[in-house]
């Protein structure tokens, strides 16, 4: 006749953890209720935010007022710096989403800047034309 292999904690594998509520007066067993114990996250860059404002700035004001666009240069310039310090440092960083992004709105408002001012050196252009004939 074949023995049954024996079940339960002394068979010394894991065990699912009970379900349902830890009845009154008993505590869980250990780790119930844990968070898995996953790697707290990098510490951020101090100055990741600070380039994706800048990015928002530079484009949302741009569109709403023109005058904002003048820091989307600063913007690309800030982003590209913080970008550069999160890939060379030598323990993780986070916060390089937001650096990019940043960055990205800086090249955006950089080049809407430069289209901005070919077309107000064009309406110049056309109003001594008009002037001079």
């Amino acid at each position: 006749m074949s023995e049954v292999p024996p079940q339960g904690p002394a068979a010394g594998g894991w065990q699912p953890p009970p379900h349902g509520p830890v009845p009154p007066g008993q505590l869980p067993p250990a780790g119930w209720g844990q968070p898995f114990p996953w790697p707290p996250p990098p510490p951020r860059h101090p100055d990741a935010n600070a380039a994706l404002v800048w990015g928002i700035v530079a484009l949302a004001g741009g569109m709403s007022m023109c005058l904002p666009l003048l820091v989307s240069p600063f913007a690309w310039f800030y982003g590209a710096r913080v970008v550069r310090e999160i890939e060379q440092s030598p323990q993780p960083l986070g916060g390089l989403s937001e650096a990019k992004a940043g960055k990205v709105m800086g090249i955006v408002g950089s080049c809407l800047l430069g289209v901005a001012l070919l077309g107000l050196v064009l309406l110049i252009g056309l109003a001594v034309l008009s002037e001079a004939s």
